[in-house]
C-alpha cells in the first residue's frame, strides 16, 4: 500500500557516509546506509530488500575498514623495522668509534711509557758517565801530584817511586773494571728496552686482534637482529594476508547466503520483475519533472498523485472487505 512519504536528509552520522532517511505515515524509519542509492528508489522498495541492500553496504564497508587496517599495521611495521635498522646502524658506529678511541689511547699511553723509560736510561747511563768521568780525572790528578813529589831513592822520609806506580797501576786497573761492570749494565738496559719494546707490540697486537673480534661480534649481532627482524615482518604479513583471505571469505559466503535468501523471500512474497520496472520507470519520470518544474509544483503534484493512488487503494481494499463479506454470508446461508 503505497503512503505520502516525505523524503529528507540527516545530518551525517559517520564522518565516512551520509544517511537518508525516509519516513512513512506509520511512524518506521527505514534508513539508507549506502549513498550513491537514490533515495527516491530505496522507498518504493521492500523493507526486506532494502535491509538485504543494507547489510551488502555494511559487509563491503567491514571489509574496506579492515583492508585499511591492515595497511596502517604494515606502515606501523615498516617504520618499526626503519627505526630497529636506524637504532643498529648507530650502536655499531658508535661501538666502532669507542673501540678506535680505546686503541688510540691505548697506543698513546704505550708510547708514553716507552719513551719515559728510554729517557730514564738514558739519563742514568748519563749520570754514571759522568761519575766514571769524574773518578778517572781524580786518578789523574793523583798520580800527578804523586810524581811531583817523588825524592831520591836515598831518602827515607817518602815512600820509593815503584811503589808510586803500583798504585797507580792498580787504580786504573780499577777504573777499567768498573768501565767495564758500567757498559754491561748499559747492555743490560738496552737489552731490558729491547724487551720492554716487544711486549708492548706483542700487547697492541693483541689488542688489535681483540678489537677486531669484538667488531666481527658486534656484525654478527647485528645481522642476527636485522634478521630476527625480517622473519618476525614475514609472519606478520603472513598473518595479516591469511586474516584478510578469510575474513573475504566470510563476507563471499554471508553476501551468498542473503542473496539466496532475497530469492527465495522474492519468490514467495516480492512483486513481479515487470511490476519493479514499471515503478522504477514511474519513479525516473517523477524524478525528470521534478528537475524541470520548481520544488512547489512538484510537491503539490507529487502530492495530488499520492492522494489519488491512496484513495484507488482504498477503494479497492473496500471492495475486497465488502467482496469478502458477501462471500462469508453467502456460506453461512448455505
Amino acid at each position: 500500500m503505497l503512503q505520502k512519504e516525505f523524503v529528507s536528509k540527516s545530518p551525517s552520522i559517520d564522518e565516512d557516509r551520509d544517511v537518508h532517511l525516509v519516513f512513512n505515515p506509520i511512524g518506521a524509519t527505514e534508513i539508507s546506509l549506502n549513498p550513491q542509492l537514490d533515495p527516491v528508489q530505496m522507498r518504493m522498495l521492500p523493507v526486506e530488500q532494502r535491509r538485504i541492500l543494507n547489510e551488502q553496504y555494511r559487509c563491503k564497508r567491514a571489509q574496506e575498514e579492515q583492508i585499511n587496517a591492515i595497511l596502517r599495521a604494515k606502515m606501523i611495521y615498516e617504520a618499526t623495522v626503519e627505526s630497529t635498522t636506524a637504532l643498529i646502524e648507530r650502536q655499531k658506529l658508535r661501538s666502532e668509534v669507542l673501540i678506535n678511541q680505546q686503541s688510540r689511547n691505548d697506543s698513546q699511553l704505550s708510547a708514553k711509557a716507552t719513551e719515559l723509560e728510554i729517557q730514564r736510561a738514558e739519563k742514568i747511563q748519563q749520570m754514571q758517565l759522568a761519575q766514571a768521568k769524574a773518578e778517572q780525572a781524580h786518578i789523574q790528578q793523583l798520580v800527578a801530584q804523586k810524581q811531583r813529589s817523588v825524592v831520591p831513592q836515598s831518602s827515607k822520609n817518602h815512600p820509593p817511586v815503584s811503589r808510586l806506580v803500583k798504585q797507580a797501576t792498580a787504580l786504573v786497573n780499577n777504573k777499567q773494571k768498573r768501565a767495564h761492570k758500567i757498559e754491561q749494565r748499559e747492555n743490560a738496559l738496552k737489552n731490558q728496552q729491547i724487551e720492554y719494546l716487544l711486549k708492548l707490540k706483542t700487547q697492541e697486537a693483541n689488542q688489535k686482534k681483540q678489537s677486531e673480534e669484538l667488531i666481527q661480534q658486534q656484525k654478527q649481532q647485528n645481522a642476527t637482529k636485522t634478521r630476527r627482524t625480517v622473519l618476525f615482518g614475514e609472519k606478520m604479513d603472513e598473518l595479516h594476508f591469511k586474516t584478510e583471505e578469510k575474513r573475504e571469505k566470510q563476507l563471499k559466503t554471508e553476501s551468498i547466503k542473503l542473496k539466496e535468501k532475497y530469492e527465495k523471500e522474492k519468490e514467495i512474497g516480492f512483486d513481479s520483475k515487470q511490476a519493479q520496472k514499471d515503478r522504477i520507470r514511474q519513479i525516473t519520470e517523477l524524478k525528470s519533472q521534478m528537475r524541470k518544474e520548481n520544488n512547489a509544483k512538484y510537491q503539490e503534484q507529487l502530492k495530488n498523485d499520492f492522494e489519488v493512488e491512496t484513495k484507488r487503494q482504498q477503494q479497492q481494499e473496500a471492495r475486497k472487505i465488502i467482496e469478502t463479506q458477501r462471500i462469508i454470508q453467502r456460506l453461512k446461508s448455505e
